[in-house]
């Protein structure tokens, strides 16, 4: 076992034991000292960290009408979107320079379908990797 390591995808089964220090009279002998309780295999869903990802306000597009916001940016970059009507999740991300899926990571709570669907009118988006 590695303690700085990152991924812990090398786990691939969770034994229990049982910590009972004595076997008291009381205790079924199920649950005596060191005696395994479980054992399942682990799978992993790890997301890559994308900390990298830097939105940058291209300008307003065809589907990629909201409004940005830098309040509270230390460099003025942009940290929010307010969805306009008619907003494309695509050509939102392309209007920010990032891809969409950069666009989901920031913003946990969306789900999309494809680059082209349609975003909820006044939804705002997280744009900032460091509040996400």
């Amino acid at each position: 076992m590695d303690p700085g390591r990152v991924d812990p995808s090398w786990l691939g089964t969770l034994v229990v034991y049982s910590a009972a220090e004595s076997a008291a009279p009381d205790l079924p002998v199920e649950l005596g000292p060191d005696k395994v309780l479980a054992v399942t295999p682990v799978n992993w869903s790890v997301p890559a960290r994308t900390t990298n990802v830097h939105p940058v306000d291209g300008g307003a597009r065809p589907n990629a009408t909201g409004i940005t916001s830098s309040e509270g940016s230390p460099d003025g970059s942009p940290v929010a979107y307010r969805i306009a009507s008619e907003d494309l999740i695509g050509a939102v991300a392309a209007r920010l320079g990032i891809t969409v899926k950069d666009l989901v990571w920031l913003n946990p709570d969306v789900t999309v379908y494809g680059d082209q669907q349609y975003l909820y009118e006044d939804t705002v988006l997280n744009l900032d990797p460091f509040r996400r």
